[in-house]
């Protein structure tokens, strides 16, 4: 059993990289024994890794049809903002009464590896360890409903804006990256109030974040 289980979660993983990488594109049909094929796995850890696929809001599997990317529109962008506000916001105030010493190492750690990323222009890693930073106070708030949301949330958000982002991080570097500055302070203020264990600021700063980013894409788009 164990063995499966660590299958399917290799098979999940290198599924959900790929769509997020760009590898399928919105709307790609999913075969099930294609990607068995591709993955050197039996169909049935492929089967369900594309269950847990749709789960993780990267999919959606319908009987008799099969399983596609998820294909989501512009005019979601705002919707998908304003729920991942409040879940961000309120991730961030329960940290601050649960983030153990360890959590919090971790996570100033996890600042500034991606401050250290903006500043060199990689994409690929301020990418990574930008979501890296916001799933440690996910994980670290004890709400594990919040934090397997959130999760969906930033799946469908980086999925929608992958090709976007790609040619605003460009843009932004030919201006000295200016707009990811901004997201480094603003991980900056998270952090602050998180260590000083004031929830309200942790709340406010983590929610304001969350709109400047939307801002952001609203006026570059």
């Amino acid at each position: 059993i164990e063995s499966s289980s660590l299958l399917l979660d290799r098979v999940t993983e290198a599924l959900r990289d790929a769509i997020l990488s760009g590898a399928f594109a919105p709307g790609e049909r999913l075969s099930v024994p294609e990607l068995a094929r591709q993955l050197n796995v039996s169909r049935t850890p492929a089967r369900e890794a594309l269950i847990r696929l749709e789960q993780k809001g990267l999919g959606r599997v319908t009987p008799r049809r099969g399983a596609v990317v998820l294909s989501a529109e512009a005019g979601d962008l705002e919707e998908i903002f304003q729920y991942r506000e409040a879940l961000e916001g309120m991730a961030a105030r329960l940290s601050t009464r649960k983030i153990s010493e360890a959590g919090l190492a971790e996570l100033c750690h996890e600042f500034d590896l991606h401050a250290a990323a903006v500043h060199s222009g990689d994409l690929g890693e301020h990418v990574a360890h930008d979501r890296r930073f916001h799933d440690i106070i996910a994980r670290e708030s004890g709400n594990q409903r919040i934090a397997d949301e959130l999760d969906r949330v930033r799946n469908q958000f980086q999925l929608l804006t992958r090709t976007m982002s790609e040619e605003l991080f460009t843009r932004m570097s030919e201006e000295h990256g200016a707009a990811y500055e901004r997201i480094v302070q603003a991980h900056g203020s998270i952090l602050d109030a998180i260590e000083r264990r004031d929830g309200r600021a942790a709340e406010a700063a983590a929610r304001s974040h969350i709109r400047g980013i939307l801002n952001f894409f609203t006026k570059a788009a």
